[in-house]
């Protein structure tokens, strides 16, 4: 369903009733959007500003779900009496294990939409010659000293570099680290 979800945002004619299948299981597969929407709560005028506030909220999203579910674990632990320590004994299941497989499932959920976010700050459309972003038909792309290109060093690098390349390559390590025990 995660792998369905990204075909939804290929800029393809797709039948109604894909887009609709596709809305419908997105929103089922994924936290994504249909969970983290923000544009409701903005007050702000420009798409472009919005569009912008919203690259880094996901940008953050990971990171403040994890610091809140280690407080919510670490604090469980201290209230129920239990060591958030390492295991150990394999068959035991400790604070910390329920902690990292909290934060593990979060981040698979929202991995889809952690990489459409991160690739969609490069999405730019040619009118006229000139480049202007997807999102924001009236912010210009690409300009030295501009905005989005601010937002791409800033956003869009560290996105992709963290989330499109980091997470899997994480994953490939820990997978690495257990094959060896």
């Amino acid at each position: 369903l995660q792998v369905i979800s990204f075909a939804q945002k290929f800029p393809l004619r797709w039948p109604r009733f894909l887009e609709n299948l596709f809305e419908f299981q997105g929103a089922i597969s994924t936290i994504g959007e249909h969970l983290l929407n923000i544009d409701c709560l903005s007050t702000t005028h420009s798409a472009a500003a919005l569009f912008y506030s919203k690259q880094a909220m996901y940008a953050f999203a990971p990171f403040i779900i994890a610091c809140i579910a280690f407080l919510f674990w670490y604090l469980k632990a201290c209230w129920s009496g239990e060591s958030f320590a390492k295991r150990i004994n394999k068959q035991d299941t400790t604070m910390k294990d329920k902690c990292i497989l909290t934060i593990g499932t979060v981040v698979y959920f929202m991995f889809p939409t952690l990489c459409t976010n991160a690739f969609s700050i490069f999405h730019c459309r040619r009118v006229a010659g000139v480049l202007y972003l997807a999102a924001d038909m009236e912010e210009p792309c690409y300009i030295a000293g501009d905005r989005h290109l601010n937002m791409v060093i800033l956003l869009g690098i560290s996105q992709l570099l963290a989330f499109v390349i980091g997470l899997p390559l994480l994953v490939l390590v820990f997978l690495l680290i257990e094959q060896r025990t």
